[in-house]
């Protein structure tokens, strides 16, 4: 049986959406009972539709402003002495500017939050952040600026994050990996031939807190995976490609459903019925280990 359709109020609580209510009342023109004249009163609500409202992003500047301290007494002293205040070693106690996230910079953690956001995940070019920004009446910024702002952060918060993450996954007892081609926007005139690769390192399901690592490499030789994983001492799950080799302590497990494409194409190619025999034979074992695994 299909499962039924959920209604629009159930998806509303699922996604935890802010409803907010808005009570339409009958105009006083019409609060009369149209039989006798008497004027209606209120007795209850009836629900009539919902409407999917969406607010733009406000920009706000925020100016910190220190309030700057002082001794009215010993001002006083130091005034009727003609004394200047420095001299006396009063000077007056200013209020300090809470830590930028950036130094020298006026960016935000929330702005560069949802530029981020926009960038990585939604990936959305630089140029074209900076014209929505501007469109939704947002202060705007260079294509440079934002660049800078963006690898700073990577630099000063990402970047220990990450590594503490991969000093975590190294000590697991299990990690799959696997590697895909990157196409990179205005990358090396002389690297046109050639092909960037996005290499993923993440925990086996058995591993209580899951991590999943991305490393952008320009090739896909095994040494990138050797030097990535150096120190691995556990069980590594991969697709059989050969470049896995090359990381030194780690054992190899291949992947069955990788290995199951072989037997489906033998049973597909091969003329000979008894080599199509063993493939089935093979593929019904590898399907009922699957089932059970799933």
């Amino acid at each position: 049986t299909r499962k039924p359709k959920s209604t629009l109020k159930e998806m509303i609580e699922r996604m935890g959406i802010d409803v907010e209510k808005v009570v339409r009342e009958l105009d006083e023109d019409k609060r009369f009972c149209e039989y006798c004249g008497h004027e209606l009163i209120p007795f209850g609500e009836k629900h009539l539709r919902y409407e999917l409202k969406v607010e733009l992003p406000r920009l706000r500047v925020i100016e910190y402003v220190g309030v700057t301290y002082g001794c009215p007494d010993c001002h006083a002293k130091a005034a009727d002495s003609d004394t200047p205040l420095s001299e006396c070693g009063l000077s007056p106690v200013q209020a300090e500017a809470p830590k930028p996230l950036l130094p020298g910079s006026w960016a935000s953690s929330s702005f560069l939050a949802m530029a981020i956001a926009f960038k990585i995940l939604y990936q959305i070019p630089t140029n074209l952040l900076i014209t929505m920004f501007r469109e939704m009446g947002m202060f705007s910024v260079s294509s440079g600026t934002l660049c800078s702002w963006i690898i700073s952060v990577s630099q000063v918060y990402f970047a220990p994050l990450f590594d503490r993450l991969r000093q975590i996954l190294l000590a697991s007892t299990h990690i799959q990996a696997d590697e895909t081609t990157l196409r990179v926007i205005n990358e090396s005139v002389t690297r046109r031939k050639t092909r960037s690769f996005i290499w993923q390192y993440r925990t086996a399901d058995i591993c209580e807190f899951p991590i999943v690592l991305f490393d952008y490499q320009q090739g896909r030789g095994g040494r990138f995976a050797a030097e990535f994983l150096e120190g691995f001492k556990g069980t590594l799950l991969v697709d059989g490609y050969s470049g896995y080799s090359q990381v030194k302590g780690a054992k190899l497990a291949n992947c069955w459903v990788h290995a199951r494409r072989y037997f489906i194409e033998a049973n597909l190619v091969s003329r000979n019925e008894a080599i199509r025999s063993q493939a089935e034979e093979v593929l019904s074992l590898i399907d009922r280990l699957l089932l059970m695994l799933t």
